[in-house]
């Protein structure tokens, strides 16, 4: 007996074709769901126009000439870290660093419940702070930065400026301030952001006419 001849004699009843059909639509529904999660999860980490872009400050207008290397990410990064490291911009003329740190909400909404707050913060830069040190012992305390977010996860840009220029090495470390106003002794977060090792390609900038405005300035003091 063929499939057809089964078909004829055996005929599917009404009720069996509608749980067929509804259990093939759930099937897709759920494929649907997951392939939309995962393609707007890679969409909130891969960063904004403003992350990924070389910001322009004062220094790096004044400079009569001007090389912006752009510095891949190094993996360095472990999965217990804070933040996570991309869009390097190396300027040795200016002695200028800035990169770009990414992190979820979650930081947020658990400095929320430590605090008591009703409302997360809009970004970490209320209750974090950055220190970068170099292979030299130098700590540099000041710098500004630009924030964005996408979806859960959030963007800060770091800039760093009057590094010394004989360092081949730069770590980023990050430390919680408290509610009194103090930083806390253990960092949250360190890694490391660039070493001379590091393969770098010059990158192609554009000089605009004015320094970018959403630059902030902010110290680890």
């Amino acid at each position: 007996m063929d499939e057809e001849e089964y078909r004829e004699l055996f005929p599917k009843s009404k009720a069996l074709i509608v749980l067929e059909t509804v259990c093939k639509a759930a099937v897709w529904l759920v494929i649907a769901f997951i392939l939309g999660f995962f393609f707007l999860r890679m969409w909130a980490m891969s960063g904004t126009k403003m992350t990924k872009s070389y910001l322009w400050t004062d220094a790096a207008l004044g400079a009569d000439t001007l090389t912006v290397w752009n510095v891949p990410a190094h993996a360095t990064t472990n999965t217990e870290s804070v933040f996570t490291e991309s869009d390097i911009f190396l300027t040795e003329e200016i002695g200028q660093l800035q990169f770009t740190l990414r992190y979820n909400e979650s930081l947020l909404r658990k400095e929320a419940e430590r605090t008591g707050a009703e409302e997360p913060p809009a970004d970490c830069t209320s209750f974090v702070v950055f220190v970068l040190e170099d292979d030299l012992g130098n700590r540099y305390t000041d710098y500004r930065y630009a924030a964005d977010s996408r979806y859960v996860s959030h963007y800060l840009k770091l800039v760093f400026e009057g590094l010394d220029g004989e360092a081949s090495s730069f770590r980023l470390i990050a430390y919680r301030v408290g509610e009194d106003g103090t930083t806390e002794e253990k960092p949250i977060d360190a890694t490391r952001i660039y070493a001379s090792n590091f393969y770098r390609t010059a990158a192609k900038v554009k000089k605009p006419s004015t320094a970018d405005a959403r630059l902030i300035p902010a110290s680890a003091e």
